[in-house]
């Protein structure tokens, strides 16, 4: 008959024992203290107890948590403000005494002051920060913790001999390390989403609790890989100024914390560097050349154009032309024309002005003259003898630079020559020699400007 109850009571408890361990926690009730803590006298010793409900309604049976230890935390305060509790003052040890499924078991608490969090297997890690006479406990074996209602925790609080007399006060509270410490949260000044001109960049991070690895990985590198930038820290490079060395261009960047009990936050920061600087290479009109307007050149290397434009200075007033360059690349040419018809017959000077993507590069200011008005030709000779011809040409022009003609011979190949590089009381005449034919002539007069007048003419030549 015996074994046969035995067997019947195997069968009730057969689903129980097979369940899952790790169940969602209940939750941590009806804390109260039994017996409360006197005032210390310098040296003695007290106890306490308090006793807290750990109901799991939904299962009905107890609960054990194998994942993360229960962490008490005792916290010891002085009345006497002047007097305030340091690191030292107080030990404390305790026992729990849990109401357990089948018997009460007690397990011994390892106390210590001041920590800063506890790890997965219970350990407690010292800090050793600024003592406020906190205490944080937890289980040595919490693995085989069960936990169900009517738990009762005895707290052992010895005093220094040299504390001072007075009155202390006591409370006390039960955690999950993830709702002890929360992971840490960036506070990060640099790097920054935006463009920097050095490859050098500084790393400035703060954080709001600690940390056990800090790094990041720059995706743009050749090879990525995890970067440590500090490991048990608060912060990297906020009190001693900190560098890294990233890419030309685009640096996308993941950082990332992870604190004590490997839970993890990551950010992503993307910022592009362009370190150097544009390059002028050459530039025209030069210096106190004639211009009207349509012979604008620059030559210049950069990776990252914007666009070029060019500063208009006269009588100490500026204008700003835009030119419409904008090739990124080493030793790049462009040709722009200007509409500087304003400032005819005056002299000027000219800035040409590099864009990139952060910074401005003026080449030094050009003096030049400005000359938008073509030649006038008022009149044209032309007298035949034989093979000889007699130019004369009467021109209106202040800036003359010469008078040219050409024409196709009877091989259809391309000739001709200048007649004057000068004129006297605006008169060119010349006389030239050519082979029996006819020519159809272009006759182009030009200043020094480059602005033409050009007009054609047909000439007989005959033996």
């Amino acid at each position: 008959m015996k074994s046969k109850i035995i067997f019947i009571v195997l069968l009730m408890l057969l689903p129980l024992l097979i369940s899952p361990l790790v169940m969602a926690p209940g939750e941590i009730i009806n804390i109260s203290v039994i017996y409360p803590l006197p005032d210390f006298i310098a040296g003695e010793s007290v106890s306490t107890m308090f006793s807290f409900d750990y109901p799991n309604q939904s299962l009905g049976y107890p609960f054990q948590r194998d994942d993360a230890p229960l962490v008490i935390v005792v916290n010891i305060n002085s009345n006497d403000s002047d007097y305030p509790v340091w690191k030292g003052d107080f030990e404390v040890s305790g026992e729990m005494i849990v109401d357990g499924f089948f018997v009460d078991r007690e397990y011994e608490f390892n106390c210590v002051e001041d920590i800063f969090s506890v790890d997965y297997f219970g350990s407690l890690i010292s800090i050793n920060k600024i003592p406020n006479g906190t205490f944080y406990c937890t289980e040595d074996n919490f693995l085989a913790m069960l936990l169900d209602s009517k738990n009762q925790v005895r707290l052992n609080i010895s005093s220094n001999p040299a504390l001072y007399p007075g009155e202390y006060n006591f409370n006390v509270g039960l955690y999950y390390p993830e709702n002890l410490s929360s992971l840490p949260d960036y506070f990060i000044y640099s790097p920054l989403n935006k463009t920097y001109e050095s490859r050098r960049v500084r790393f400035n991070l703060t954080l709001d609790n600690f940390a056990d690895y800090l790094g990041f990985i720059n995706l743009n590198d050749k090879r990525p890989s995890w970067k440590t930038l500090c490991r048990d820290c608060y912060d990297y490079g906020y009190t001693n100024k900190k560098l890294k060395s990233l890419n030309e261009g685009w640096n996308n960047l993941i950082l990332r914390v992870i604190d004590d009990y490997g839970q993890r936050r990551e950010e992503r920061i993307s910022l592009f560097i362009d370190s150097k600087k544009p390059i002028i290479h050459k530039t025209i009109p030069k210096q106190n050349k004639y211009t009207n307007g349509n012979d604008f050149y620059i030559k210049y290397s950069e990776d990252n154009m914007v666009n070029v434009s060019v500063l208009i200075w006269f009588n100490n007033s500026v204008e700003i032309f835009e030119t419409g360059c904008q090739e990124s690349g080493r030793k790049q040419e462009c040709y722009f024309n200007l509409d500087l018809s304003v400032y005819e017959g005056k002299e000027i000077e000219y800035q040409i002005e590099i864009w990139d993507v952060i910074r401005n590069v003026l080449s030094r200011k050009t003096r030049i003259k400005v000359d938008v008005v073509n030649p006038v030709v008022n009149s044209f000779e032309k007298e035949v003898n034989k093979r000889k011809v007699k130019f004369k040409f009467n021109i209106s022009e202040n800036n003359f630079d010469e008078i040219s003609y050409s024409y196709e011979d009877y091989r259809g190949r391309l000739k001709g020559g200048k007649l004057c590089t000068r004129l006297i009381d605006g008169i060119c005449e010349k006389k030239k020699s050519f082979r029996s034919g006819v020519y159809n002539m272009t006759f182009v007069v030009l200043d020094k400007a480059r602005n033409k007048a050009e007009f054609e003419e047909r000439i007989e030549i005959s033996n």
